[in-house]
Order: structure tokens, then sequence, then C-alpha cells
């Protein structure tokens, strides 16, 4: 399962409420010292149930 964050606690570059997808970042943050600062999120799938019309 793909997860997203989404920061509750302001560091570095993010501020509170900014979302963050790129899995590369994704991993660095859950790996580090700001992994508190940030709540997990379920991603969307990739494919998307939208309906036209």
């Amino acid at each position: 399962m793909n997860v997203h964050l989404v920061v509750v606690r302001a560091f570095g570059p993010y501020a509170k409420g900014d979302v963050v997808t790129a899995l590369a970042e994704v991993a660095e943050i859950l790996a580090g010292e700001h992994a508190g600062h940030v709540v997990r999120v379920r991603a969307p799938s990739s494919t998307s149930n939208t309906m036209e019309g």
C-alpha cells in the first residue's frame, strides 16, 4: 500500500498541512528524526473511479 504524508508540525521546508507524495521523500522522512511530525494517509489508487457526465 502506498502512503502519503501530511505534515502536522512544521519542519525543514515543510509547513503544517503540506502533503508529501514523492516516495523517496516519504521514506526519508519516516526513517529520520521528523517522522513524528507527519501522519500517514493512504495514497489514492492509480486507477480512477470517477464518473463522467
